[in-house]
C-alpha cells in the first residue's frame, strides 16, 4: 500500500505544478474562452438628408428617415464594410485623388476661368472594437472629404465646387444588430454617420 500512496503523491505534485504554470506563476497566462478576442462585422455609412432641415431633429428621428432610403430622401456620401477582432486596432482608407475644376461665370456660355485643382476625395477609419462580459464598446476616428454640388444663385456665381469635410472621434457604446446614429449640425449638407456592428460565428 506504500508503494501505491507514493506514487498517487507524485501525480499530485506533478498535476499542481502544471496548474499552477497554466495560470502565470511559471509563464505567460492561458486565456480563458471568455478572455479570447471575438470577430465583429462593422458597417459604417455616411449619410445627408439634402431634403430635411435637421436642425433640432433627435437621432430617432434622423434614424426614421434614414430607413427610408428608397424615397430618394437619403443621399449616402461614403460606405465603408469590415471584419475585425476585438481588442485589436483597424485602419482603413478609401481614398482617390480626382481633379476638381474651379471657375466663375459671367452669365454668358463661357466661364471667365477655369483652374484645375487636385483633391484628394474618401474616407478613413481608425478604430479598435472592445468586448468584455457581453459589453461592446468602439473607439473611432472617422475622416472623409467629398465634392458638392456648385453654389446656387450666389453674388460671384461661382461654379466652383464646395469640398464637404467630416471628422468625427468618439468612443461608445454599441449593441450589436442595432444601428447606431451619429452626427448632427445645420443646414442641409449635414453629415450623419450610421453605425451597425454584429457578432460573427
Amino acid at each position: 500500500m506504500k508503494a501505491l500512496f507514493l506514487t498517487i503523491g507524485l501525480v499530485l505534485v506533478s498535476t499542481t505544478a502544471h496548474a499552477q504554470d497554466a495560470h502565470g506563476i511559471y509563464g505567460p497566462p492561458i486565456p480563458r474562452p471568455a478572455d479570447l478576442p471575438r470577430a465583429f462585422e462593422l458597417k459604417i455609412v455616411e449619410f445627408r438628408l439634402p431634403q430635411t432641415d435637421t436642425r433640432g431633429m433627435s437621432a430617432a428621428e434622423v434614424f426614421e428617415i434614414y430607413q427610408q432610403a428608397a424615397d430618394g430622401k437619403v443621399e449616402v456620401v461614403h460606405t465603408l464594410h469590415l471584419r475585425a477582432l476585438s481588442g485589436h486596432a483597424i485602419q482603413v482608407e478609401n481614398f482617390e485623388e480626382s481633379v476638381v475644376t474651379n471657375g466663375t461665370d459671367d452669365g454668358q456660355e463661357q466661364a471667365l476661368a477655369e483652374t484645375p485643382s487636385r483633391e484628394t476625395l474618401g474616407a478613413s477609419l481608425v478604430a479598435t472594437i472592445h468586448w468584455q462580459s457581453n459589453l461592446t464598446t468602439i473607439d473611432m476616428s472617422y475622416i472623409s472629404s467629398h465634392v458638392l454640388d456648385p453654389f446656387q444663385g450666389d453674388e460671384s456665381q461661382s461654379k466652383s465646387p464646395r469640398i464637404a469635410k467630416c471628422r468625427l472621434t468618439t468612443s461608445l457604446i454599441l449593441e450589436e444588430g442595432k444601428t447606431t446614429i451619429l452626427g448632427g449640425g445645420q443646414g442641409r449638407f449635414t453629415s450623419f454617420l450610421a453605425l451597425n456592428l454584429s457578432k460573427l460565428p
